[in-house]
């Protein structure tokens, strides 16, 4: 089966509700979410957002442009060249704000990551290495933390207890660790442990215990050793 919008576009990312109702796709050549209804396998919405175009991303896809909240209300963009992000009500599908980054008119956001309590939405700006913090429930950015050197950062993964952000930086060579509790780098793995030219970071998605591997192209570093925390880890509550 193969599914169209009725117009002529270029999907670039998928994103679905934790119900399995719907699929999102961002379309890049119509500037277009499009919402699938998984029921029907029918598109029953379009909805317009800022230009996703993104340079380093020309040939394929970027799926950690769209992040979706674990009560599944609410469907994040982020728009490369239209400059900020997008939050879109899904029960609605309507866009219910354009978020200003802190790099207002000149943000480059390539990345989302949300972290797991449906708290804090990260988000990486790819022309000034910083990472924007929004606070979900109110969409305001909270922070702003500096990481690596310019065309930084390139990835992000959230570790399970929604306590740490590791980001990788290409650039400088390095990972940093955001502890979410503050929004503050508290920590930055240089390349002896993490290799050259980190592109990707992924953390093991376990309740009970995470490890930290970088990857770039066809290599990957050594898994670090797991580092366990006890249950309850969900800070912070739901949204």
């Amino acid at each position: 089966m193969t599914i169209g919008s009725g117009e002529t576009g270029k999907p670039i990312a998928l994103a679905v509700t934790p119900n399995s109702a719907h699929v999102y796709v961002a379309d890049q050549g119509n500037t277009k979410i499009a919402d699938i209804a998984t029921s029907s396998h029918t598109v029953t919405a379009n909805i317009v957002v800022g230009s996703m175009t993104d340079a380093n991303i020309a040939s394929g896809g970027d799926p950690n442009i769209l992040a979706i909240t674990p009560d599944g209300s609410k469907l994040y963009v982020a728009s490369y060249t239209g400059h900020g992000v997008e939050h879109i009500a899904t029960a609605t599908d309507t866009v219910t704000s354009t978020i200003a980054l802190f790099e207002s008119g000149t943000a480059n956001p390539n990345s989302l990551a949300l972290t797991p309590n449906g708290c804090q939405l990260y988000v990486h700006d790819h022309a000034h290495n910083v990472v924007d913090v929004i606070t979900v429930s109110s969409d305001a950015v909270a922070a702003h933390p500096a990481v690596g050197t310019t065309g930084d950062p390139t990835g992000m993964s959230v570790t399970p207890d929604s306590a740490h952000v590791y980001v990788a930086n290409q650039g400088s060579n390095s990972v940093s660790v955001i502890a979410t509790a503050t929004n503050t780098v508290s920590s930055t793995l240089a390349e002896a442990t993490i290799g050259k030219s980190p592109y990707a970071v992924l953390v093991t998605p376990s309740p009970y215990f995470y490890k930290l591997q970088a990857t770039h192209g066809g290599w990957a570093s050594a898994l670090t050793s797991s580092v366990s925390y006890a249950l309850g880890w969900n800070q912070g509550g739901w949204q």
